[in-house]
């Protein structure tokens, strides 16, 4: 809570490897740590803020840890209490909270890796930005809700295939549909992107790529033949 977020933040960033999640509440912060939040993105730490909607320290650090995060492709639910400032801390009822830290403590079993994935692969989150205002009587206000741990969070591939210019990347459905279909995207998926959300919850993947760097159009190498997924 407060400087103590700051702490548990600059703990974690310096320990990745022995952190399951951290709940933070209207925590504090500093640059070193928004520098390494990638450290726990990349080992998949999930995380949660409980904040206030006019608290100073919701604008100077956790917008921006959930910003960083969101970049990083790491997994990070807030919500935001209507009217409260930096007191009081946390929920009178703390279920919310306590079942953040139990699943995050007991994940469920990962799924198999695509068998499309090939050579140097990274695998992040992607979920949508969408924020939920839903009445919580028990703390006599509304929360503003978003994040994987509100809305569904699907797993994102990024590999690359020899011999063809920029990376791959596969959105995968949690239940691919009858035929495993697909679309194809020539840009950036955005969070925000309502349709590719509605087609990932029907069950389609999402595939972008590869994109090139230089202006010329994607194409195979000279001397390979042309490969597909």
């Amino acid at each position: 809570m407060s400087r103590g977020g700051e702490y548990a933040y600059t703990w974690a960033t310096a320990h990745p490897d022995a952190v399951s999640c951290i709940y933070a509440d209207n925590p504090g912060g500093n640059r070193e740590v928004l520098l390494k939040l990638g450290e726990l993105a990349a080992r998949d730490v999930p995380l949660l803020h409980v904040c206030g909607s006019i608290d100073p320290l919701l604008g100077k650090f956790s917008g921006p840890i959930e910003m960083i995060y969101q970049q990083f492709g790491g997994r990070i639910s807030v919500m935001i209490k209507e009217g409260a400032g930096h007191h009081p801390h946390s929920l009178h009822d703390p279920k919310p909270i306590t079942d953040f830290i139990e699943q995050s403590v007991n994940p469920p079993a990962p799924a198999p890796a695509p068998a499309y994935l090939a050579g140097r692969t990274t695998k992040t989150s992607f979920y949508g930005s969408e924020s939920s205002y839903r009445d919580f009587p028990k703390e006599g206000t509304y929360i503003t809700c978003r994040g994987p741990f509100f809305v569904e969070c699907y797993d994102r591939h990024s590999f690359e295939l020899p011999g063809v210019e920029g990376s791959i990347t596969v959105i995968e459905p949690k239940n691919p549909a009858a035929g495993s279909p697909w679309v194809f995207r020539a840009n950036y998926v955005a969070r925000d992107a309502l349709v590719d959300l509605a087609l990932l919850a029907k069950g389609f993947r999402i595939v972008t790529g590869p994109v090139p760097t230089t202006p010329t159009a994607p194409a195979a190498r000279t001397g390979t033949s042309s490969t597909s997924i």
